[in-house]
């Protein structure tokens, strides 16, 4: 029998004769660590380990620190405080040293540099922070119980952000059970420190032989890094001595068995063997036969579940408060109470599979897990005057929870705690509370439904009317349900579960969120547009599956339209084609610029060639060609002294010539007659051809008249003068001046005339028409 339940303690497989199915695995359940593998044991999954002092993932927590340090690499990490967000470091320790001088754990940076420094003074305890410029020292002291008593406490530092944006520091002892908050709490607020800081790169628990601190000869225990469970496996993997507390553990075994039973874990004091305390493990009860003192039962047999029925079911405290509780729960309720107890304000509930702890104001809330998948689930509920702490599964990160707040003294007196409150038909194990005995320890645990010894003065009365011994999974649901109305896919199988069943897909295949069963290599779907079905060969690709694609969709994969060259309207073509029609509008652009900036220019050389420049007349050019077409009109300024009978422009005519005026009203006639002009050198023109040179009839007596402009005077003479031609090119017929608007045209003096000095030394010379 020995030998049964050795083999039983190391693998933690044995199965009890009360057995039930078991539910579908939790999803978020972590992996085992270290060399474990995932086992089931009284219908709960949990893991084999390599050694036994491991927890319930595996993991090295418990180590002991003599004759030099232990440091692995840890971090570093960055913390944001605010209203929500805090940093929390805890650790458990026993030390039996006689001066209590010297260092529990250092958190150092990635240099080195010491950042968190908790260290025992005198046997109390104190840290030194160094955050960048935060820069604090706190310690306990005399009036706070020295701590190297031989016995297990605790150490919590909170860094937690205030309203104002302040660092607030608060460091506690055994977290304030009872105790005052003058002996268990210190407080500082830092005023303008950062609320983001980097922390960790090593952790050290004890300091090296010789240093400024020395190491003390000790046990340390869970040290909780901002919800993360540290693991020191690795770290001692040089020191395997140092793996657990030996020492701790040498009064656990009495005459070569185990003082707490095969399946109890053993909570003692260095090496003294009467001071220790038993917690059975999840799933084993105490046999309450075996010593006069409940927290010294041993653990050797399964417990049996009981089932809840309508009858409410409450343990009534009489005097003492306790700080523990522990109570294991299955159910596929979604929404009930775990525990209440209303004079405390203290409540743990069950919303949509999520639980949530309530401490007065205080609320702990793990929103990750789901606890009615019909599993079993363990709680274990810590609360003291200013201290909250959750544990779910014996697990660590989303499955812990710690908070710190203001003190307040839990009331003594009649408490009922009333448990699995509105979870009909829920199957209840391992309903503990924990007391304080004979040495203090916050580890006596006492369990509720087996309280029964007379030789033990009980603080609680725990009813045992209303419940039902079994845990039963009821009538197959895979059986009893026809397989075509399962919410499953046909070729799944169907399994039984604790009040339930689950589907699972044939090997080779994986399940979607809908239920439905694909093969592996088909989900997700590979197939763009269409459906994925298996095939025994490989195709050139590796592929073995083919698509089948929708209407409209071709391809291997489904994702190329159907008809359509995909080759050639790959984004890369569509691309350069876009690119291409853009150079080619820009060229476009450009050659109409060109063409239309040329065509300007040369109509702009056609109108400065077909002018007169002034450099030819010494006047202003005309736009017209009187040899162009003849019918343009004269589009400059008319020059009418030049019209003046009778007039030398240059100089005096080789006949000396004065005009005769006879007054014969306004109008003077002129008897005698200009001299002849003078034409020489005269070459004809094509029609059209433009006038180059000044044209003969342009002079007088052989020199040219800077004035004269043939255009001016065909202007004049066809329009501005009644149609008739001007009075030059009629030398015989006297010239009369029939125009009734007559001006006095006063001297020229450029012209070298001057009119006679009859009629007021004016000539009177035909104007423009009014």
């Amino acid at each position: 029998m020995l030998l049964f339940l050795a083999f039983c303690s190391y693998v933690s497989v044995c199965i009890p004769s009360t057995m039930a199915i078991m539910g579908s695995p939790p999803k978020n359940l972590p992996p085992c660590l270290n060399g474990g593998t995932q086992i089931v044991n009284e219908e709960r999954y949990t893991c084999k380990c390599p050694l036994e002092v491991m927890d319930r993932q595996c993991k090295l927590t418990r180590v002991t620190v003599v004759d030099g340090p232990i440091e692995m690499k840890y971090g570093p990490f960055q913390i944001t405080l605010n209203q929500t967000r805090y940093f929390h470091l805890s650790l458990q320790y026993i030390t039996k040293d006689k001066k209590g001088d010297g260092t529990l754990l250092v958190v150092k940076d990635s240099a080195g540099n010491p950042q968190v420094h908790i260290l025992l003074s005198s046997g109390r305890p104190g840290v030194t922070l160094s955050l960048g410029t935060v820069k604090k020292t706190m310690q306990f002291t005399t009036i706070t119980p020295a701590t190297n008593d031989n016995a297990w406490h605790y150490i919590d530092l909170f860094l937690e952000a205030s309203a104002q944006k302040q660092l607030v520091i608060y460091l506690l002892f055994d977290r304030c059970r009872d105790l005052t908050v003058d002996q268990c709490e210190l407080r500082q607020v830092v005023d303008s420190a950062p609320l983001t800081f980097d922390i960790g790169g090593n952790v050290q628990l004890g300091i090296a032989a010789g240093a400024a601190q020395q190491s003390l000869d000790s046990c340390v225990d869970k040290i909780i890094f901002d919800g993360e469970l540290l693991d020191f496996y690795r770290a001692t993997w040089q020191q395997p001595s140092k793996r657990g507390c030996p020492n701790a553990e040498q009064g656990c075994v009495k005459n070569g068995q185990k003082v707490c039973g095969t399946f109890g874990l053993c909570q003692n004091a260095l090496s003294d063997t009467d001071m220790l305390t038993c917690l059975c493990r999840p799933g084993y009860a105490p046999d309450a036969t075996k010593d006069p003192l409940p927290h010294r039962w041993p653990c050797n047999t399964a417990a049996e579940a009981w089932t809840t029925t309508s009858t409410e079911y409450n343990a009534k405290f009489r005097d003492l408060v306790p700080a523990r509780f522990r109570l294991s729960l299955r159910t596929r309720n979604i929404n009930f109470t775990v525990f209440v107890v209303a004079s405390w304000r203290l409540q743990l509930t069950v919303t949509n599979g999520i639980p949530k702890l309530q401490f007065r104001d205080v609320i702990i809330e793990m929103k990750t897990l789901n606890v009615s998948d019909g599993n079993w689930h363990l709680y274990e509920v810590t609360f003291t005057p200013s201290f909250l702490e959750l544990y779910i599964d014996g697990l660590d990160k989303s499955f812990y929870g710690a908070k710190h707040f203001g003190f307040s003294t839990i009331p003594k007196g009649e408490a009922d705690l009333v448990v699995a409150k509105d979870a009909y038909e829920a199957c209840l194990e391992d309903a503990w509370v924990d007391f304080v005995n004979l040495w203090r320890s916050t580890e006596h645990d006492y369990p509720l439904e087996v309280i029964t010894n007379a030789s033990y003065t009980r603080h609680v009365d725990w009813s045992l009317q209303g419940r039902n011994k079994t845990c039963s999974a009821r009538a197959t649901q895979c059986g009893a349900v026809s397989k075509p109305l399962l919410p499953c896919d046909p070729s799944a199988l169907c399994v039984d579960e604790w009040r339930g069943y689950r589907c699972e897909c044939a090997s080779g295949k994986i399940m979607n969120p809908s239920g439905v069963c694909y093969a592996e290599q088909c989900w997700p779907n590979p197939c763009a547009n269409g459906t994925c079905t298996t095939t025994n060969v490989t195709s050139p690709t590796g592929r073995n599956f083919t698509c089948v694609c929708f209407p409209g969709w071709t391809g291997e994969l489904c994702d190329q339209p159907y008809g359509a060259d995909m080759a050639a309207l790959s984004w890369w073509w569509i691309l350069l084609i876009l690119l291409l029609i853009l150079l080619i509008i820009f060229l476009i652009l450009i050659i109409f610029y060109c063409c239309r900036r040329k065509q300007r220019m040369e109509t702009t050389i056609q109108v400065k060639e077909a002018t007169l420049g002034d450099e030819h007349l010494g006047v202003e050019s005309q736009v017209n060609d009187p040899w162009d077409s003849g019918e343009k009109d004269f589009m400059g300024e008319i020059d009418y002294s030049m019209l003046q009978k009778d007039v030398n422009l240059r100089k005096p005519l080789s006949t000396a010539y004065k005009p005769e005026p006879e007054a014969n009203g306004t109008v003077f006639h002129v008897k005698a007659r200009p001299p002849s002009l003078e034409i020489a050198s005269f070459s004809p023109r094509d029609h059209g051809q433009k006038t180059s040179a000044i044209p003969p009839w342009e002079r007088f007596e052989g020199q040219d008249n800077p004035v004269m402009n043939l255009d001016q005077a065909l202007e004049y003479g066809y329009e501005g003068f009644d149609g008739k031609p001007p009075p030059e090119f009629c030398p015989d017929e006297p010239s009369s001046l029939v125009d009734e608007d007559l001006e006095h045209v006063e001297s020229v003096p450029d012209l070298k005339y001057r009119p006679p000095n009859a009629h007021g030394g004016r000539v009177l010379f035909a104007g423009k028409r009014s």
